[in-house]
């Protein structure tokens, strides 16, 4: 099974959409691509056509860009006919691609994706339009740019994807279990008179909780650390 990321972002309607078409396009899209493809999956969502502006989000294939790549053919393939049968499917599909290619019209999608297995963190950008194809007209992702950031808990919250408390030890932990355990404090503890850990040693231990964001419990930091 492939592992599976999870992904947010932001789509930018561009062109000349009108309220007809912005809220088509959005239905068809969802009801195509949110929740067809096994646990993968895409939606937009929050959408506000004053702006020309929606949230997107999705599970990942091993990565959002690979849904995003496949959107197509999944939209064709792995659409439930219990409302309708795959000609109307296609048919609706084909002229939604149709209209939107008539107009000239492109969506821009900015994104973040991360999957903590492969430790995969990137923010993408990309244009999403209908181009003609040998095999007829496709929605189609064209990557622009793309930042990889290292995984760690830092860059986590920088992005957005997760909040402080989200992750199960936090620093706070840490300095309990130093002083129970080990009778160290670091050097701005007032309030307790035992070892001060140096300047290095707290940016050790600061370092090994950050590169782990996942760890369970406070020992799976800890036994990182080599002098204690």
């Amino acid at each position: 099974m492939a592992n599976i990321s999870s992904a947010f972002g932001t789509l930018d309607f561009k062109g000349t959409w009108n309220k007809s078409l912005f809220e088509k396009f959005i239905s068809i899209f969802n009801k195509h691509l949110n929740d067809k493809v096994g646990d993968y999956y895409l939606i937009i969502d929050n959408e506000n056509f004053e702006k020309g502006e929606a949230n997107i989000r999705g599970i990942g294939r091993w990565t959002f860009e690979n849904n995003l790549s496949l959107m197509n053919n999944w939209a064709l393939n792995s659409f439930n006919y219990s409302t309708q049968t795959k000609e109307e499917c296609e048919s609706e599909w084909e002229n939604l691609l149709k209209e939107v290619h008539e107009k000239e019209l492109i969506i821009e999608i900015d994104y973040v994706d991360e999957e903590s297995g492969l430790e995969y963190l990137v923010s993408n950008a990309g244009i999403i339009d209908v181009q003609e194809t040998d095999e007829g007209l496709k929605l189609v992702y064209e990557l622009m740019d793309s930042d990889e950031y290292e995984y760690n808990r830092s860059n986590l919250i920088a992005l957005d994807i997760y909040d402080e408390e989200d992750f199960e030890v936090q620093l706070k932990d840490i300095k309990e279990t130093l002083l129970e355990d080990y009778k160290l404090i670091y050097r701005n503890d007032k309030e307790h008179e035992c070892k001060k850990l140096t300047q290095a040693q707290e940016d050790e231990i600061e370092k090994v909780l950050d590169d782990n964001p996942w760890a369970g419990d406070v020992e799976d930091i800890l036994v990182e650390i080599d002098w204690l």
